[in-house]
């Protein structure tokens, strides 16, 4: 019996994984969307990790790294696509564990998060005191290493003056402010309204119906061992049960998991074989790790998109 396996040429692997940029080991990892109860300022916060942090706190010192809020909502006025806010991660670091989290006087006074966020995390200030940093409809993030927007007037409370890509609201853009190639990162999400407008290269998250009846994430998470850029699949979420401050997701999924009602297809539940439920982990690793689902690493992403690869045919006897 004769059997053939293709495999990709180890040079040409190793050349193409070989030519990464440093800024490439920096992720989109958590967000807090909305608190239970009130209020949600001063508690939302964007966490960010990296791989490798020595190399790229280097690169953060001499380069332009933009996260970016683009509203999806397709009822907001003046329309979906506007740039909600803009945040230079340019002279920031990660801490030692390779965390960095953004909110609200996360880095002055005492934030509400404070006790939770361990010490090996940075911390800063992202957005005016008393604002919200994540609104609960339709949000598209990205971290992009371009942008030629105006910063100043997309950081403007009164969203006047942001700047617009999808002017004419058909969920396309039409104004871009950065390629695709620039994007480092991203993830985007819909509030249970199939026309929002999804702008970033990863997608949508799948659509949400929470336990309690509304259809909005509380909270995203990825996969700590889920390392692939711009990748739906790296992430769960879901609907959080307790105080203001709870990190708990509602697990009590009347419908059965199938119907995805906790937190779309990819939630990791104790009772599926998972270490524990889908949690909120601020400033800490996050958990569980994803068993169950293979999914491509970031150099196999970039091997899989090229065409005419070099093939070695390798051909096993076996009588």
């Amino acid at each position: 019996m004769k059997t053939s396996k293709w495999i990709i040429s180890a040079a040409l692997a190793a050349g193409l994984v070989g030519a990464s940029s440093a800024n490439a080991a920096i992720l989109l990892n958590e967000v807090f969307i909305n608190p239970q109860g009130s209020p949600d300022n001063d508690r939302e916060y964007i966490e960010l990790r990296s791989t490798d942090p020595t190399t790229d706190n280097a690169w953060l010192a001499t380069h332009n790294l933009y996260l970016i809020n683009i509203e999806g909502d397709a009822t907001t006025t003046p329309g979906r696509g506007g740039i909600d806010w803009v945040k230079n991660l340019n002279g920031l670091t990660f801490g030692t564990n390779g965390l960095m989290i953004l909110g609200q006087t996360f880095a002055s006074s005492v934030p509400a998060w404070s006790p939770a966020v361990p010490a090996a995390t940075t911390r800063y200030n992202w957005g005016p005191a008393g604002a919200v940093v994540i609104e609960n409809g339709g949000v598209n993030l990205l971290l992009s290493t371009v942008f030629t927007g105006s910063i100043t007037n997309d950081t403007d409370a009164s969203g006047a003056n942001d700047d617009d890509i999808d002017t004419n609201n058909d969920n396309v853009i039409d104004n871009p402010l950065w390629t695709t190639a620039d994007v480092i990162d991203s993830i985007g999400w819909r509030d249970g309204n199939l026309t929002d407008g999804i702008y970033v290269p990863s997608g949508s998250l799948p659509l949400y119906a929470a336990p309690n009846g509304t259809s909005n994430y509380d909270f995203i998470a990825r996969f700590p061992n889920v390392l692939t850029a711009n990748y739906t699949p790296a992430w769960f979420g879901g609907d959080l049960v307790g105080s203001n401050l709870s990190t708990t997701a509602d697990t009590d999924d009347a419908g059965g998991h199938a119907n995805a009602k906790v937190g779309g297809t990819n939630f990791p539940y104790l009772s599926n074989g998972y270490t524990n439920n889908g949690l909120l982990t601020p400033g800490a690793p996050n958990s569980p790790a994803q068993i169950g689902l293979e999914v491509p690493e970031p150099a196999s992403l970039t091997l899989l998109g090229l065409g005419g690869l070099l093939m070695v045919r390798r051909r096993t006897t076996t009588r």
